[in-house]
């Protein structure tokens, strides 16, 4: 399930590495973050929460979750060039995946 969330990353932080290894390494730990982040907020008990697209309170939870993550365990741990700009954009479609993904 993480594909969609890896392509996105990839694309946002494709020339902050100049080592493939490391960038694929670094893409694919955001991924699984950001996904993590999701279904803990939108899974319970192995179900998507009804709606949960419409409630303004998950996906604002979603949306700081994913910020602190990004800047936290990605941006401070990798010394990536992120800006809160970058990270909103990330969080936003990251979102917009999930909606479609976990129904």
């Amino acid at each position: 399930m993480t594909r969609p969330f890896y392509g996105l990353v990839l694309e946002s932080l494709n020339n902050q590495f100049s080592d493939e290894s490391r960038r694929r390494a670094v893409c694919s730990e955001t991924a699984l973050g950001i996904d993590a982040v999701i279904q803990n907020l939108v899974i319970d008990g192995g179900q998507p929460i009804i709606d949960w697209q419409n409630k303004s309170n998950i996906t604002g939870k979603i949306l700081i979750q994913i910020g602190d993550y990004l800047i936290d365990e990605i941006r401070d741990k990798y010394n990536v060039q992120l800006g809160f700009d970058q990270i909103d954009n990330i969080a936003d479609r990251c979102i917009d995946v999930a909606k479609r993904r976990y129904k």
